[in-house]
């Protein structure tokens, strides 16, 4: 008997002097005060996705094809005599699919929709505007020509911003990894309600020992 009164005694002068500690889940488990039980769960195996996706909004389609109505959408407003349908040639005939690119994607004339200026003898790269363009020439072809990159200033300004504006394509990239054991401790610890609760009852049961 005298026993179990001095584990009793001990319990109370402990919770007496024990300041209340606030639970939490985390998963290292953080305490205030100098008296916590912490429970241990038994490890377990989680699978872990991480996805992450990247759209651009508010950008130009960029066109894969020269096609006439392509073009008829760019200057149907307006006559020229440089040749911009799908049969256009580049005088290097290597450079033929980066003309018709180009093309396509409307890099040239100085502006959009109807202020842009298809009778311009400029083009510019769709890759690299601000250091490959093209000229036509007299020989009915499109020349690589740098002088529209010296002097062509707003076109080629207009040329450069236009490229910034084409959408690039969305990724989205999914990463599985295999799952790995995760221990999780959870700090358990009881406020000062509680605490109060189990004084009163451990000091009747010292009264009652008596």
């Amino acid at each position: 008997m005298a026993s179990v009164r001095a584990l009793l005694l001990s319990l109370v002068v402990l919770l007496a002097t024990a300041p209340s500690v606030a639970a939490t889940n985390d998963t290292d488990a953080v305490v205030t005060g100098t008296v916590t039980t912490t429970a241990t769960l038994a490890s377990t195996t989680v699978n872990v996705t991480v996805t992450t996706s990247t759209t651009t909004t508010a950008c130009i389609a960029k066109q894969a094809t020269l096609t006439s109505a392509v073009m008829q959408d760019l200057c149907g407003h307006q006559s020229y005599d440089e040749d911009r349908s799908p049969t256009a040639k580049a005088c290097d005939s290597a450079d033929t699919t980066k003309v018709h690119q180009a093309l396509a994607n409307g890099m040239f004339g100085g502006r959009d929709g109807l202020g842009r200026d298809c009778s311009a003898w400029c083009l510019f790269d769709v890759d690299a505007p601000g250091a490959l363009s093209y000229k036509w020439i007299s020989e009915g072809c499109w020349a690589v020509d740098s002088s529209c990159l010296s002097n062509w200033q707003a076109e080629k300004d207009f040329a450069v911003s236009r490229a910034s504006l084409f959408c690039q394509a969305s990724t989205t990239t999914t990463t599985s990894t295999p799952g790995t054991p995760m221990k999780v401790s959870f700090a358990m610890s009881l406020q000062f309600t509680q605490w109060s609760a189990l004084l009163a009852m451990l000091a009747s049961q010292l009264f009652i020992l008596e």
